[in-house]
């Protein structure tokens, strides 16, 4: 009992240490690029001093956790720091650059770690935040064949650098593609992602499986199989209103409870 306990603890302080968005990037800057980013002061944190520190007018402001943009945020005036620097939180800053962001989705088991397609994601700026409203897989499939093969072998060795402080089953991490096909590191989220149901209706179909059925073969020590699915020919938007996006085609509304 005291064996399980203890494992159980284990897991909980790894999720808890992958959520962290700084202690992530520490975890894998001597494998993979990083953004450039800098961790002031809370007394730093006036529009001046950061400014100075990143050398652009255009900064990006992130918490040390949170999930679908509810922590990062664009600042481009002082107005715009007052609504972000609330309670005794660290933030990183960083220079804001022109970027596609992308998602990759693995499943780390004992014995190898899947890859599975990369999805563009799509993010609204809304009230000086990124929101997360959607994952775009037919984005995806025309990147450059050197774009989806640094993307895949930066996840497999982000996967190993995982697998080797003790976690197991589903993983989804976050990159940004820059200019000259330049791909950089952003987060980590240890948990099953919105863009999870779309790849699991894909498994069923194609594979004979699913990503709950994978992620607990892995989670439960079980050898993982050899998954072949290359590419989702399907996107989504997360939305409440259907009117703002009456200019698709081709659509199909799935509702959830």
């Amino acid at each position: 009992a005291q064996e399980t306990l203890h494992k159980q603890f284990k897991e909980y302080q790894n999720i808890d240490f992958l959520n962290n968005k700084f202690e992530t990037r520490k975890l894998v800057k001597d494998i993979i690029p990083i953004l450039d980013y800098k961790l002031p002061e809370n007394n730093e944190m006036t529009y001046d001093v950061i400014k100075n520190m990143v050398g652009s007018d255009k900064i990006v402001v992130q918490a040390e956790t949170g999930a679908g943009g509810d922590s990062t945020f664009l600042v481009t005036s002082e107005k715009d720091i007052d609504g972000v620097t609330k309670g005794n939180i660290n933030y990183c800053i960083s220079k804001y650059i022109k970027h596609l962001p992308l998602n990759a989705t693995l499943i780390i088991g004992d014995n190898k770690v899947i890859t599975l397609p990369i999805s563009a994601q799509l993010i609204l700026l809304t009230e000086n935040r990124f929101k997360y409203v959607g994952g775009d897989f037919i984005r995806s499939q025309s990147l450059p064949c050197e774009v989806v093969d640094k993307i895949n072998n930066y996840s497999l060795s982000i996967g190993e650098r995982v697998k080797s402080i003790g976690y197991r089953g589903i993983l989804g991490i976050d990159y940004i593609l820059c200019e000259n096909n330049e791909i950089k590191f952003m987060e980590i989220n240890p948990r099953f992602q919105s863009s999870s149901f779309l790849i699991s209706l894909e498994l069923e179909r194609e594979c004979h499986t699913n990503v709950a059925e994978l992620h607990y073969q892995a989670m439960v020590g079980k050898e993982l199989k050899d998954v072949d699915l290359k590419t989702i020919n399907k996107s989504f938007v997360n939305c409440s209103n259907k009117e703002e996006y009456s200019s698709l085609r081709n659509y199909e509304i799935i509702e959830n409870g």
